[in-house]
């Protein structure tokens, strides 16, 4: 796969519940050093995850969900202490980064889950700051989009 793919770019991955890691396998085959924003699943359990698939990519977890749910933190990850604050993620993001070297992407998995704490400005917002960064740190931002089911549609998409 092109090493070069979509550097400075913001992509949408639409998935579902059959092919959702699909897009990490992809983000995998890249060769990546990723930072991936979780926001439906606690950081140990999408590391796991990831894992009992095969899936070996070298990421630094933001984890949106364990302080809402009082689980312990683990100090490998970072947190955030509310979701719904868009200065705290973009901080994040932005800290979560700067530690990262090599080749980088950033995920967000998912926008669906980034709705249900802002409106859909905020999360528009958000993602014209995340294209404008991508392109700035020559980095490939992957903003995973999951349809509830088996829904049809383009697999990926490379947003301008």
């Amino acid at each position: 796969m092109n090493d070069e793919f979509a550097k400075g770019s913001l992509v949408i991955i639409n998935t579902n519940s059959k092919n959702h890691f699909d897009a990490y396998r992809l983000i995998n085959a890249l060769s990546l050093n990723s930072v991936c924003l979780v926001l439906n699943r606690t950081a140990d359990n999408m590391k796991k995850l990831l894992k009992s698939t095969s899936i070996n990519i070298p990421v630094a977890f933001i984890d949106g969900i364990s302080s809402q749910i009082g689980i312990e933190k683990n100090p490998e990850h970072s947190y955030l202490d509310n979701p719904s604050d868009i200065a705290g993620i973009v901080g994040s993001i932005e800290a979560s980064l700067a530690k990262v070297s090599g080749d980088k992407a950033l995920v967000i998995d998912s926008i669906n889950n980034l709705s249900k704490y802002h409106n859909e400005k905020s999360v528009l917002d958000l993602l014209g700051f995340l294209s404008d960064r991508a392109s700035k740190l020559n980095i490939t931002a992957f903003v995973l989009n999951q349809h509830i089911g088996n829904a049809s549609g383009e697999f990926l998409r490379e947003a301008s």
